[in-house]
């Protein structure tokens, strides 16, 4: 997550965004085209309805214009199991970084869904492997992606929104123009891919707890 820490000087404060090793997210740079089927991918703790219903719901609305697969990685809550049965779906269940970096990099596509989410390490390994990446503008998504606003689709106003905000319709566009503007989009993608280094992460860290201790 995003670390706020406030300085001796009253209203400063340092943000520490998390970071990805490098070494085991990277992008596989001869991706630049979808020549094939569409292999979107999702990753992360499944734990709540907003995390798996608006991606699965989206994808209902465009499989009869498209071809895709989409593969979803991480542990999954009994009562969420149910979203899994589209035959879409490739349910690869908890797998190491290794292996969850090797299927990022055989992906065109990152979906995620999560309602105010902090700094998710989902967000930042699918960054670090390159791939353009398609959600809700909630939480830290907007500042995290800054180089692809235009991906997120509109949620509410509010500081703090409620599950009822997440559109599936808009999600189902914003992951249309993804596909449809894919060269673009992964090019941003990958010119980025390098923005959140774990060693940068802790270099920070520890400039930060010099600067006090």
């Amino acid at each position: 997550m995003f670390c706020n820490v406030w300085t001796e000087k009253k209203g400063e404060y340092v943000v520490i965004i998390n970071g990805a090793d490098l070494n085991i997210f990277f992008p596989d740079y001869d991706i630049t085209e979808i020549n094939e089927e569409i292999r979107f991918i999702t990753t992360g703790n499944f734990r709540n309805v907003d995390m798996i219903e608006p991606i699965v719901k989206a994808l209902d609305l465009l499989k009869k214009d498209l071809s895709f697969k989409l593969v979803v990685a991480g542990p999954v809550k009994p009562e969420l199991q149910k979203y899994l049965s589209r035959d879409y779906i490739i349910y690869v269940g908890t797998r190491n970084p290794e292996k969850i970096a090797e299927f990022l990099r055989k992906s065109h596509i990152f979906i995620y869904s999560h309602l105010n989410p902090p700094c998710p390490n989902s967000i930042i390994e699918a960054v670090s492997c390159g791939l353009p990446v398609v959600g809700f503008n909630s939480g830290a998504m907007s500042e995290l992606l800054f180089f692809s606003k235009d991906l997120l689709a509109e949620v509410s106003k509010d500081l703090f929104q409620s599950y009822r905000s997440f559109d599936y319709h808009r999600l189902a566009v914003k992951i249309m123009f993804t596909v449809e503007n894919f060269p673009e989009c992964r090019k941003r993608s990958l010119e980025n891919s390098k923005l959140y280094s774990f060693k940068e992460c802790g270099r920070k860290y520890l400039a930060l707890f010099k600067k006090f201790y």
